[in-house]
């Protein structure tokens, strides 16, 4: 749980904060307007809202399936599966589009937490004294990148008009695949760097004591 912590928090927050980009890059040729990347990035943002949880359930359920238990997580996927339907219907008036990525995202979120709660009423799993301080670390880390994110990245300058952004970034997919990238990379620098600052250390993953 905690490798998912460490490279999904920031995956998730890089996701939502770079949506318009991403979309931008891969798809806002032609026909594909500014609009329309705005409003697949309003579904993308809300549906990676739930990576983090989407991935918590690959790794939770096999301590499931290891005691040969498949029903449990099968009652909680219909509960998921239920809440999803019952969350679509309420969010797509308010939301459109999105209310139907954000139902995903909640429904993900509710068997993860069910599939934990299971795992430690069962004493199976506990989550140690030492998670506090891996927990604060990583936020700190995390919010140094997200505000960094922030400061840098200006959505509005990916939606193109006439061949060029706000600020002149040329249209063509090679500059904005380069700005892209390069984005990413000083995102993911200084979540590491952050991350080192704040006192992790990346062994601190290959302790296999119980709750860790």
């Amino acid at each position: 749980l905690k490798l998912v912590f460490v490279a999904g928090a920031p995956a998730t927050i890089g996701l939502v904060m770079l949506a318009n980009p991403l979309l931008s890059t891969l798809f806002q040729y032609n026909a594909f307007d500014a609009n329309d990347v705005m409003m697949s990035g309003r579904s993308l943002q809300t549906f990676a809202l739930g990576l983090l949880a989407f991935v918590m359930i690959k790794v939770v359920v096999p301590g499931f399936t290891a005691r040969q238990d498949a029903r449990t997580p099968a009652r909680f996927g219909i509960y998921s599966v239920i809440s999803n339907i019952v969350l679509s219907l309420l969010l797509v008036v308010p939301l459109a589009h999105a209310g139907i990525a954000l139902a995903t995202t909640l429904s993900a979120y509710l068997n993860v937490a069910l599939l934990l709660a299971a795992l430690i009423r069962q004493n199976i799993y506990r989550f140690g004294a030492e998670w506090g301080v891996f927990t604060a670390r990583v936020m700190l880390a995390n919010l140094a990148m997200t505000a960094f994110l922030w400061q840098t990245v200006d959505a509005t300058d990916w939606l193109f008009a006439n061949g060029l952004s706000a600020d002149g970034l040329s249209a063509s997919g090679l500059d904005r695949s380069a700005r892209l990238l390069w984005t990413i990379f000083e995102a993911a620098l200084i979540y590491v760097v952050s991350l080192f600052i704040a006192g992790f250390r990346f062994g601190h993953l290959l302790n296999k004591a119980r709750g860790t």
